[in-house]
């Protein structure tokens, strides 16, 4: 294997992909501060929500004794901004470090149907075609509850 696709394999792995060209407008709601029309925002989003089957999924490393619960949006919606907030103090620091733009914003989850994620993308402000996107949280709702995951905060 290529050096190229060993490290490509490493970071999905871990739930990082990069894309070639990333253009910001074409992301629902992307934001660089958690803003609260930017939480009301991303509470739209969870509300519209459909039930899981299930609260968890193990082969995504979201298993119901390892997720956050909440009764409602409204105990969600703190938790989700400070995770944002958490990941905002090490990013900041290494975007202006390293010449990266970042933002973060909402995306259903690529491969776990009935999950939403909170992202940070990242892209190089010297090199174009330098790209980078993570899941911080993922949200599933079961059965009027909301479970969350985040690398930012474990439970």
């Amino acid at each position: 294997m290529k050096l190229p696709q060993k490290i490509k394999s490493y970071f999905a792995r871990y739930g990082f992909h990069s894309w070639k060209e990333m253009d910001w407008n074409e992301k629902q709601s992307a934001f660089t501060y958690p803003e609260e029309e930017n939480l009301l925002e991303i509470g739209s989003l969870l509300r519209q929500l459909d039930n899981a089957e299930t609260p968890d999924n193990p082969k995504l490393r979201m298993n119901r004794k390892s997720a956050r619960i909440f009764d409602s949006l409204d105990d969600l919606i703190p938790w989700l901004r400070a995770v944002i907030l958490e990941d905002l103090k090490e990013t900041s620091l290494e975007s202006d470090e390293h010449g990266w733009d970042f933002r973060y914003f909402t995306q259903k989850h690529n491969s776990c149907q009935d999950t939403i994620c909170i992202c940070n993308g990242l892209n190089s402000k010297i090199e174009t075609g330098q790209n980078c996107i993570y899941a911080m949280a993922s949200i599933r709702k079961f059965e009027g509850k909301y479970y969350g995951w985040s690398n930012v905060f474990p439970a």
